[in-house]
């Protein structure tokens, strides 16, 4: 579910409709609840009427429930005729102005893939290229007009040169200062990893630490698990093992891998901790638990094991007793 987090805000606008600029709770809300709590009979039983009536939102997700196999068959043809209808019933709320169906527009441009396997094709390319150009001006439309999830959307292009932007990292620093001066937290944390990194050419870990507070103030775990970092290596404030410990811990809890893997090499090196190793393969085994590249998830594995090889048969038993009853807080 995590892969899908940004679209389904995206796509259901914290499941709220507009009517006549009044926030309403609706059939639509009800099924995307439904969808996010795994009920995909009754999310479809509620949204797939709505998406015959011509409803935006309600045909994008019944497109990503084909295009994911959530509930449906995974059916990439299928899923194309749902972005396609879910796309014109967008575009002229879009072309009034709406921020909302802005940003649903942009996000399907970004995410639509035409030729499937056949990228190569000239053909493909083209329309690759044609997908980012008016997913990029949808992006800066409803950004243009204040919408921080857009200015997220837009800087994270010119940070990495995406979406047939120029790599531009001043502009990146102007889009998430704006962004993280509306309280968004990926904004806040993108400033933060910018900072300490000396992105743009200045490393500024006062500011970083500023901006990383923000965030993790909001509960953000890659904020909390950055802090972690710092007060690990003493960036910008004095190398402090209770509060790495502390900020990693937050951000384990809520699934974070970077933080559990932290926390598993503290635990097993004893680095400002006393030496677990009931903990260390607690937690390597939780974070090669992630869906990852192969690589990452053998590296993590291997770190699991040369732990267990340290252990006794009943420490470890409690090391995955624990793992089994591990639940994201």
């Amino acid at each position: 579910m995590k892969r899908r987090i940004a679209t389904l805000l995206v796509g259901g606008l914290l499941a709220v409709t507009l009517v006549g600029g009044v926030a309403a709770a609706g059939p639509f809300e009800d099924g995307l609840a439904a969808f996010k709590r795994g009920d995909y009979a009754t999310a479809l039983r509620l949204l797939h009427p709505l998406a015959d009536q011509g409803n935006p939102r309600a045909r994008k997700q019944i497109g990503e429930m084909y295009e994911y196999g959530e509930g449906l068959p995974p059916d990439r043809a299928q899923a194309k005729m749902w972005f396609e209808k879910a796309a014109d019933s967008f575009r002229p709320l879009a072309d009034r102005g709406d921020a909302d169906a802005q940003i649903n527009l942009a996000d399907m441009y970004e995410r639509q893939e035409i030729c499937s396997n056949v990228e190569w094709l000239p053909v493909c390319v083209m329309a690759a290229v044609q997908n980012y150009a008016m997913a990029a001006k949808w992006y800066q439309k409803a950004a243009d007009q204040g919408n921080a999830y857009a200015q997220v959307q837009i800087a994270m292009k010119y940070k990495t040169g995406g979406m047939g932007l120029p790599k531009d990292v001043e502009q990146a620093m102007i889009w998430y200062h704006k962004a993280a001066d509306q309280s968004s937290a990926d904004a806040q944390g993108a400033l933060g990893l910018m900072y300490e990194f000396g992105e743009g050419g200045l490393t500024d870990y006062a500011q970083a630490l500023s901006w990383y507070h923000k965030a993790a103030d909001q509960g953000d775990a890659f904020a909390e698990g950055s802090l972690g970092r710092m007060y690990v290596l003493g960036q910008g404030v004095p190398q402090d093992y209770a509060q790495a410990l502390m900020w990693y811990r937050k951000a384990a809890d809520q699934g974070y891998i970077n933080a559990q893997v932290a926390l598993g090499n503290m635990y097993e090196s004893g680095r400002g901790v006393p030496q677990d190793f009931v903990q260390a393969h607690f937690w390597f085994n939780l974070s090669a638990s992630h869906p990852t590249d192969t690589k990452t998830h053998d590296a993590l594995t291997k770190e699991r094991d040369e732990v267990a090889a340290k252990m006794t048969p009943a420490q470890i038993a409690e090391a995955q007793r624990l793992a089994r009853e591990w639940a994201p807080k």
